[in-house]
């Protein structure tokens, strides 16, 4: 039997927020165990921890179809957990990934924040690939924004949107995501609008994983944000907000700030729940 953890991260105003599955004590577990485990949790991922020649701690994620390199929501979730149970402090840490060994920050709050990885800008698509998809017409994007694959631990196209109210509206063809997923070996689209309020408002769907919408995501905000920097589209301050998940009744709010010219993504977490499972 194992214990594996219900934790909701990216809170917002203490609800909302992303829930992830996390096993604190992995090392005996074998990729198999894991993908059962997080298959019976059936959330979008699961985070094993394990100890770590390299760093503080391995941490090896996994959606209900397949390990995946990198998972935000997941490892906000993992810290705060360690953090909530008294494994860690206030401090600094190092998580071993698939996507290489990055930085981790907890404050005395509670809060944690995680390093991405160096952003990569990679294939701009057409907005003819993307209107079917979402089923809308041109107007209906931000013209001063291309679609474009940016990746800080994840691959995602990022989508700009004209307003809010378009956003929330959209019904999208998730087969034909899929395709396109699968063509440019894509984790999926984070679709988004530029707020006042916030940094940005955002979507974020991927039906190749198994999963059609997710209501916080870390990595695909932090390549959002590294994205509006490289276009220009972010004014200074210390700390970026982006809102997800008011599409799914599950407001969470995604912090990022740069740190020495690297993107850092973070928030809140809520313990909700934990049970035995049998491998």
């Amino acid at each position: 039997m194992i214990t594996a953890y219900t934790v909701s991260a990216f809170t917002a105003h203490g609800s909302g927020g992303n829930k992830a599955g996390v096993v604190l004590e992995a090392d005996g577990l074998s990729d198999d165990q894991m993908l059962a485990t997080a298959k019976e949790l059936a959330y979008s991922e699961t985070a094993f921890v394990s100890k770590s020649a390299a760093a503080t701690y391995k941490v090896r994620f996994f959606t209900v179809t397949e390990e995946v390199d990198l998972c935000g929501h997941a490892t906000i979730a993992t810290w705060s957990l360690l953090f909530k149970r008294g494994l860690i402090t206030e401090g600094t840490y190092t998580q071993e990934t698939l996507a290489g060994k990055l930085g981790i920050i907890v404050s005395d709050d509670g809060s944690v924040f995680m390093q991405q990885t160096e952003p990569k800008f990679l294939n701009q698509v057409s907005l003819k690939e993307v209107m079917p998809i979402l089923r809308i017409e041109e107007g209906s994007f931000e013209v001063s924004l291309q679609p474009q694959i940016v990746s800080t631990g994840l691959k995602d196209l990022l989508v700009p949107i004209r307003n809010k109210e378009i956003l929330m509206n959209l019904r999208p063809d998730f087969g034909e995501m899929s395709s396109l997923s699968k063509r440019y070996d894509i984790t999926g689209l984070h679709v988004f609008t530029l707020d006042e309020e916030s940094t940005a408002i955002a979507r974020n769907f991927a039906p190749l994983v198994g999963i059609d919408e997710e209501s916080a995501t870390g990595t695909s905000n932090g390549a959002l944000l590294c994205y509006l920097q490289e276009h220009g589209r972010l004014k200074q301050q210390d700390v970026y907000r982006v809102e997800q998940g008011e599409s799914m009744g599950q407001l969470s709010n995604i912090l990022g700030r740069f740190i020495d010219g690297r993107i850092w993504i973070g928030g809140q977490a809520n313990l909700l729940t934990e049970k035995q499972i049998a491998v």
